[in-house]
């Protein structure tokens, strides 16, 4: 039992080993799962070839094929779903110790994929943001309040995609974009013209946000926090400690908005219970319909330190935010996610 033990954390600590640090840099798709079961089974040939071979002399046919029918069903779907591309052109793939990475075209609008999460898009040859980030969303009315400050505008933003944001910054504005991937970097000055188009000055920092907003001395008009829509949250950019030092990278008449559309988590509450700790004012908005071609559903959450910063939203489908008292307070001490999709699934 020992030996089955240590076998078993020594394969795993091996195969972990090969996904985070030499799949990324061999291969460019998830090949290690397919290539992990052709091993299996051809492992399991060599060791167990003779009983196989007993089985198929001895059993009934009508056991072999019923055994054998599913896995040939799930090999014919699949390479079928492989040659199925729907009009769809592949651009670009790009693997990285963070995801894998398509650069999809469907007729002239062109988007950055991860799984099922989309980065962003872009109409080839035009301008104007589109996805979660389009000028009729809630990026664009938190833009059009801060559209009257004397002196051009500092854009922050965590969590680059392909850029999108940078279509909002004018001449004498300045953007700084913060993307712990380099590889998101490199695809979206390939592929999307936003930041080579961008009309202000352009600043791309890489490595993790919250370490690198805790290093440098940037104080923002705006500091937009968009790393929510994967399936894995990155907690550490919502806690109560990570919206207060987000907060003191806002200017006083400033605001820090989080972009938090979500398939399986609502971090409103969490956003909720961080400003009523931090005293600070909120307003949240979702559209989920009057959505135009190349424009997708968005939830966004807005906070100021000044409540009537806030006031110029209240007009547009901004509701104010609130906490509840049994809003979860997510700490660096303390976050519980799986709690919290719980409770979303429940209130659904």
């Amino acid at each position: 039992l020992g030996a089955y033990y240590l076998a078993v954390a020594v394969g795993g600590s091996l195969g972990g080993a090969f996904v985070a640090l030499l799949a990324p840099r061999w291969f460019t798709g998830l090949w290690e799962l397919p290539l992990s079961l052709v091993g299996m089974v051809a492992v399991m040939g060599a060791l167990r070839g003779d009983a196989l071979r007993r089985w198929l002399r001895e059993a009934p046919r009508r056991d072999v094929l019923a055994r054998a029918a599913l896995p040939l069903f799930v090999l014919v779907r699949v390479l079928l779903g492989a040659g199925h591309d729907d009009g769809v052109t592949r651009l670009a793939v790009t693997r990285s110790p963070y995801g894998l990475y398509h650069v999809l075209q469907r007729g002239d609008v062109r988007e950055l994929v991860s799984g099922t999460t989309r980065h962003g898009r872009q109409r080839v040859g035009d301008p104007q943001p589109l996805s979660y980030y389009h000028r009729a969303g809630s990026l664009g009315d938190a833009m059009t309040a801060l559209a009257a400050p004397a002196g051009a505008r500092t854009l922050g933003v965590v969590g680059m995609g392909v850029g999108a944001a940078a279509a909002y910054l004018t001449p004498g504005d300045r953007g700084v974009f913060f993307e712990i991937d380099p590889a998101v970097v490199s695809l979206a000055r390939a592929h999307f013209r936003y930041l080579p188009d961008a009309r202000g000055a352009l600043e791309v920092v890489t490595g993790d946000a919250r370490a690198q907003l805790a290093a440098r001395g940037d104080h923002f008009d705006l500091l937009l926090v968009d790393a929510f829509a994967g399936d894995a949250i990155p907690t550490h950019l919502v806690t109560r400690e990570a919206v207060a030092l987000s907060l003191s990278r806002v200017r006083a008449r400033g605001l820090l908005v989080f972009h938090v559309s979500n398939r399986f988590y609502d971090l409103r509450p969490v956003l909720a219970t961080a400003a009523r700790d931090l005293g600070l004012a909120g307003r949240w908005r979702e559209r989920l319909q009057g959505l135009h071609p190349g424009e997708d559903p968005s939830r966004y959450v807005a906070l100021a330190r000044d409540e009537s910063l806030l006031r110029a939203l209240d007009g547009n489908d901004w509701h104010a935010l609130r906490a509840a008292p049994d809003d979860p307070r997510w700490t660096d001490d303390h976050a519980d996610p799986l709690a919290l999709w719980r409770r979303g699934t429940a209130s659904r």
